[in-house]
């Protein structure tokens, strides 16, 4: 038959040619989407999830060639042959399937990639052609070259899409989706790109007489019918794709957040014992990266590995990581994957808990020691029964120890005691956070009928389970008993038993309070001893002590029980009446002039006395105390100066004497530009080496007019006036200078001790000031020493605490000056941040082995050295004196034994030649 064939010229629909791109596109999302379940499907279902991606893929394809088919317009009509359609269909369904099967049953590699691409590219290339092939009735030539390149892009597409899509590092993590989304643009281009080339590899000529096919014709409206219902089916197939990988996301999620958030590390091996995967915990464990580990054996993480002891149960072993013992305990669960079995090694890091176990026993040994061992008597017990006792508790109680375990320690106690105690016990035990009870005190009675005072310390333990009360109790008697002693002399007078200057101001603090409520009078007598210094001279002291007694006597006599009598000082009494008329004060008075004017007998000899009397008012005189005795101190002059053995009521004429105390006031206040003021430096010498280790720095005032004053006199008119914050300062900076100038001359280190008055501390800046003198000196804080009276503890003790703590940290020494003279604040002494005790003079001065005042001294430095405190004493005189203080353990000594206060040049030159005099000692 003769054909006649021509040329034929086509164009392209844009619309359609997008389309088939997307379709291209949305083909390969689906198919790569549906070929990975692959990855976590069960033997069976492989080639369900094969099928089905090699069948979306290779309809995809088909529908976007004949959409691009039906894109490229002729001027003929044309039809495409049933059967080479079907061909090409099944083509490029072999292809995709051959393509996918062998790039999940063949091992990662290029070999592989190429073969599984080469086979894609392949069926590809054969639905393309064959697809053309379809189409009647047309004569299609091609151009060898350009059908050689559509060849090659699409075997090369087809190997990068699947590289992409399988093998590199984008199909992993969160990124899966991003990762298919590329991988399938590059596949449809790959589809599309095969395709365009193929087109324009490709000639068209129509017949120039009717042509029969040699099948079954379809016309392009039915084609289209049957794409869009493959189009329906890819799309499809995209949702259950995207449908699943949120589901698989989720389940990958869930598996990698709890592998690893797993405390304990976690290996997975293979049954050739190579390393697949392990968790962050394991990683920390073995100190290594994953990427270090994985594919490698698991004896290199484990040498001691013997699979078969580790399938049984739990086994423990010993490892050692970076050069430390670490102890691990491993369990092994076999899981089955797929047709293989791979091995989950939970391996739980022990060491901590070992050695814990071992410190506990360790320290159960050493409780036990220092238990058995310890001088301090200790008690364990379920709150009044008794568990165990230690050797020390034995001695202290007087009893055997089948005498306390099993009893009730209530038995010790006074039943008083005993709510106190439970008290105790229960909040030691209610308090969860802190289960330990402050610092008791008790007292009872031991088997020998001993008074003991206890300090006492509870503590909950765990002793085999059960939480025990264990109580550790320090012998305080000895001390408590000082301190008693100390306490109730710091507030009476030695000799006469009388409220001493301290007590009687707490008193009458309290009833000035009352009075100025009430509105009753109070009124203050000053008396003073006319002739008692004569017969102290005349008969010596201890007649005096005799006489002295007698006196107070006398004067109790005239008085009533809610009066108050106290010894001021020497011979001088202070007296207290509670709302009393002036007319009974008058024949109060009278009565004492007459009591003590009859004679007293004192080592069988008469002994005659008077008393001057001075009288105050309160409100009318004063409403301070200082003020009250201050004006009744006047009117006692006045008797004094009227003839004595009498009283009078204070008149404000008699301020005359005051004269010199205002003169005194004002020359204080010109004293610093004048240049009378000085400092003497008197030593301290350590008892013990001999050494000098401190001065105190001492002012001395020399009036143009007036002389010599003594600081006992202007330093109480400084305080009441406030010129004492400058003179302190003045002070304190002076001895600071002065001190670093003698380390510079080259003498020892040495502490100045400045003494401090409840003014100076104060004032809100004195804290700063201290520490901003020693910067500007340049001299070490430690080199300072702050000497403050015990008033000055008693006033605002919580600020008082708080600035003594400061200077303390930054390493300045605080004594207490004067201790017992004065305000004894014992309750506060344990609490106060101080490094010293200052023993005054008044207990120094007549120290003899045979006298109450060695008891006292003993009691003083026995009450600090329990507080860790170091002990001064000043005021030493004589040898005797330094040797009875040294062996009384006394730290520091000072007087005029050594040196009296001399100026800074005398003391660079005598300070060898003082320390000479403690070889004279022992």
């Amino acid at each position: 038959m003769n054909h006649h064939t021509h040329l034929l010229e086509g164009t392209y629909n844009e619309l359609l040619v997008t389309l088939s791109f997307l379709i291209a596109i949305t083909a390969a999302y689906a198919s790569f989407g549906l070929a990975n379940r692959v990855k976590i499907s069960r033997a069976k279902f492989i080639q369900f999830w094969l099928i089905s991606g090699a069948c979306t893929l290779g309809i995809g394809i088909w529908s976007m060639h004949f959409i691009a088919m039906l894109a490229f317009h002729l001027p003929v009509d044309v039809s495409y042959n049933l059967w080479f359609v079907l061909l090409s269909i099944l083509g490029a369904i072999t292809g995709c399937y051959i393509g996918l099967y062998l790039i999940h049953k063949q091992k990662k590699s290029i070999k592989a990639l190429i073969i599984a691409g080469s086979f894609m590219g392949a069926g590809i290339v054969f639905m393309h052609y064959l697809g053309m092939m379809a189409m009647e009735p047309i004569m299609i030539s091609y151009d060898p070259f350009i059908v050689f390149l559509s060849i090659l892009i699409a075997v090369a597409a087809s190997n990068t899409a699947l590289w992409l899509g399988f093998y590199s590092k984008l199909n992993e993590g969160k990124l899966t989706v991003f990762a298919k989304v590329i991988c399938s643009t590059i596949m449809g281009i790959a589809i599309a790109g095969m395709h365009y080339t193929g087109m324009q590899a490709a000639s068209f000529s129509g017949m120039s007489m009717s042509e029969h096919s040699n099948g079954f014709a379809l016309n392009p409206i039915y084609l289209s019918v049957v794409i869009v219902f493959f189009i329906v089916c890819l799309f499809t197939a995209v949702f259950l794709t995207i449908f699943m990988d949120r589901r698989v996301q989720k389940q990958e999620v869930l598996k990698w957040a709890f592998f690893e958030s797993a405390l304990d590390a976690i290996l997975v091996i293979d049954e050739k014992r190579h390393v697949l995967s392990l968790n962050y915990a394991a990683e920390t464990l073995f100190s290594l990266k994953a990427s270090d580990v994985i594919g490698s054996n698991v004896v290199k993480l484990l040498p001691f590995y013997e699979f078969s002891s580790l399938q049984d149960g739990r086994t423990e072993h010993s490892l050692l990581i970076s050069n430390r013992e670490v102890t691990v305990e491993i369990t092994v669960m076999a899981v089955g994957i797929e047709e293989t079995v791979e091995y989950m090694l939970y391996i739980r890091n022990m060491t901590q808990e070992r050695e814990a176990e071992k410190t506990l026993i360790e320290a159960k040994n050493r409780y036990e020691n220092l238990f058995y061992s310890s001088p301090l008597a200790i008690m364990v017990h379920r709150e009044e029964e008794v568990v165990s006792v230690n050797d020390a508790m034995i001695q202290l109680l007087g009893v055997t120890e089948d005498q306390l375990v099993g009893k009730s320690l209530y038995d010790f106690f006074s039943s008083e005691q005993v709510p106190d105690i439970k008290k105790g016990l229960k909040a030691v035990k209610d308090r969860k956070d802190e289960p330990r009870s402050p610092l008791a005190q008790l007292k009872m009675f031991n088997a020998l009928g001993k008074e003991l005072f206890l300090e006492v310390k509870s503590t909950l333990i765990q002793i085999n389970g059960e939480t025990l009360f264990q109580t550790v109790t320090r012998d305080v008697t000895e001390q408590k008993k000082a301190q008693e002693s100390l306490q109730y002399m710091a507030f009476h007078d030695m000799l006469t038993d009388l409220p001493n200057r301290s007590m009687f101001s707490s008193i009458v603090e309290k009833s000035i309070d009352s009075a100025a409520t009430s509105g009753k009078k109070l009124h203050f007598l000053f008396l003073d001893l006319d002739r008692f210094k004569q017969v102290n001279d005349t008969l010596g002291h201890h007649a005096g002590d005799q006489l002295m007694l007698q006196v107070v006597d006398r004067m109790k006599s005239c008085l009533r029980n809610q009066d108050v009598l106290s010894r001021f000082g020497g011979d001088e009494f202070l007296v207290l009446l509670h709302d009393r008329t002036d007319e009974e004060v008058k024949k109060i008075c009278q009565s004492l002039n007459d009591c003590l004017s009859t004679p007293f007998v004192v080592l069988s000899r008469d002994v005659y006395l008077g008393v001057s009397i001075g009288v105050s008012l309160f409100p009318k005189d004063g409403k301070l105390l200082e003020v009250l005795v201050r004006h009744a101190d006047l009117a006692m002059y006045e008797v004094k100066k009227q003839g004595r053995n009498h009283y009078l009521f204070y008149q404000k004429e008699m301020q005359v004497h005051t004269t010199r105390r205002m003169r005194i006031e004002d020359g204080l206040r010109k004293a610093f530009e004048l240049g009378e003021m000085e400092l003497h430096y008197q030593p301290k010498v350590n008892i013990q080496s001999g050494h000098i280790v401190g001065v105190e720095a001492l002012i001395r005032w020399t009036h143009a007019e007036m002389g010599v004053i003594s600081p006992a006199e202007f330093i109480p008119i400084a305080e009441e006036t406030g010129v004492i914050v400058t003179l302190t300062k003045w002070v304190l900076k002076k001895a600071c200078h002065q001190n670093k100038y003698w380390q510079l001359q080259g003498l020892p280190p040495l502490k100045m001790s400045v003494n401090i008055s409840s003014v100076d501390f104060g004032t809100t800046d004195f804290v700063d000031y201290v520490l901003g003198v020693l910067r500007e000196v340049e001299l070490e804080s430690r080199y300072l020493e702050l000497e403050i009276t015990e008033s000055v503890t008693m006033k605002h003790v919580e600020q008082t605490i708080e600035k003594l703590q400061i200077l303390k940290d930054a390493g300045v020494f605080i004594s207490i000056d004067d201790f017992g003279s004065g305000y004894s604040s014992f309750s506060y002494i344990q609490k106060l941040p101080i490094h010293t005790l200052k023993i005054d003079r008044s207990f120094i001065k007549d120290l003899d082995p045979n006298t109450t005042e060695v008891s006292i001294v003993r009691a003083i430095i026995t009450l600090a050295k329990s507080l860790q405190l170091s002990v001064v004493a000043e005021g030493v005189e004589e040898v005797e004196q330094v040797e009875l203080l040294h062996k009384e353990k006394c730290d520091e000594v000072q007087g005029y034994y050594f040196s009296k206060p001399i100026s800074a040049e005398e003391f660079y030159e005598k300070f060898h030649k003082i320390e000479e005099k403690m070889e004279f000692v022992h």
